[in-house]
């Protein structure tokens, strides 16, 4: 049977990349992370790509990506953090998949961020108060994309076996 692409969006450090190879797994279905998909078909990291050919082709990339994906199915698709906030994209997403917003506060995204193993490009070199500032903000201006999203999980209540459930319940 096939079944439409499940798409994970929602802010930097929101536990997509995490979140989808879980549900991989568990739903036998292959994982895609737009990120890595970019670097690989780039050859070059994605800190590298925007810093030498800039933010506008990083944004290119990812609807280039989109339009790749959208022609298949069953797949589990963590998106990157801004790849949804086109109305372009998340249109696609919608309409050719299921979207979940993994939503968190600014505080939350902020503490997830600081614990991270790697520093993510947009925040490089920021101190703490600039971080939760920036985050606040960027938060503020994506979140109109990621509320069109089908389904939203409430990031520090989620419970993997109630996203589980959500997409067999409706048969994604």
């Amino acid at each position: 049977m096939d079944f439409k692409n499940i798409y994970l969006i929602g802010f930097m450090g929101a536990g997509k990349t995490t979140l989808g190879k879980r549900l991989s797994k568990k739903l036998h279905r292959s994982f895609i992370d737009t990120d890595h998909f970019i670097s690989e078909q780039e050859q070059s990291s994605i800190e590298e790509i925007i810093k030498n050919e800039g933010m506008a082709y990083f944004r290119q990339l990812e609807s280039d990506t989109l339009n790749r994906i959208k022609e298949t199915k069953n797949k589990i698709v963590s998106t990157g953090g801004g790849f949804a906030c086109s109305s372009s994209n998340i249109n696609i997403m919608n309409d050719t998949g299921i979207t979940l917003y993994l939503q968190y506060t600014p505080g939350e995204l902020f503490n997830r961020l600081q614990r991270a193993k790697k520093e993510r490009p947009l925040l490089l070199n920021m101190q703490p108060k600039e971080k939760m500032f920036f985050i606040r903000n960027l938060l503020l201006e994506r979140e109109k994309y990621y509320k069109q999203a089908h389904h939203t999980l409430y990031g520090e209540s989620l419970k993997f076996i109630k996203i589980l459930d959500l997409i067999k319940h409706n048969n994604y």
